[in-house]
């Protein structure tokens, strides 16, 4: 279906809940959330922030940056969002829990999905993980590792802080 008719949908199921005008936000569907990751792939994202009253946020080269151009997101609109990547059941343990973690693929790239509650109402933070494992020569790790990757037994622990490339270098290990 073309987009005036997905946001005509989008509207009209909105209203149907009580909600008006710029109540309802643009993250009231997979298709607009799976547009998001693009552009965070694009503006090359570590991750992405979603909390009810704000704008979206990515995360580049440590920096939290406000996407100034989208809508400030609806409480109503990120529980759509995490309704339909989590499903009935995972959405059930959210409301008990107030807590899940989540995983979510489309066209090269994976997610790892955080969704808890704030204020009172649903947050999302997600990491973008590149289904392109990096070779240890591109990300300029020390060749000894290598090394670690033939050796039948052992224990290696990756540690750092957050965006510092620890799932990046796990990848690369197990190739």
């Amino acid at each position: 279906s073309s987009g005036g008719n997905d946001q005509s949908y989008s509207r009209n199921y909105f209203n149907r809940r009580g909600l008006k005008g710029d109540e309802y936000s643009f993250m009231n569907s997979l298709e607009t959330f799976q547009k998001l990751v693009k552009r965070a792939r694009i503006e090359g994202a570590s991750d992405i922030h979603l909390c009810a009253g704000h704008k979206p946020i990515f995360r580049i080269t440590g920096q939290l940056i406000p996407l100034t151009d989208e809508e400030k997101l609806s409480r109503a609109g990120i529980q759509e969002l995490i309704q339909a990547l989590a499903g009935a059941e995972r959405y059930q343990m959210l409301s008990e829990k107030k807590n899940i973690d989540l995983s979510f693929a489309m066209e090269g790239v994976r997610l790892r999905i955080n969704a808890f509650f704030q204020k009172g109402a649903i947050s999302i933070a997600a990491r973008l993980i590149s289904q392109r494992i990096r070779s240890i020569e591109e990300l300029n790790l020390p060749l000894i590792l290598k090394e670690f990757t033939h050796h039948a037994q052992g224990f290696v622990l990756i540690t750092g802080s957050s965006s510092q490339g620890k799932s990046t270098k796990i990848g690369r290990a197990h190739v």
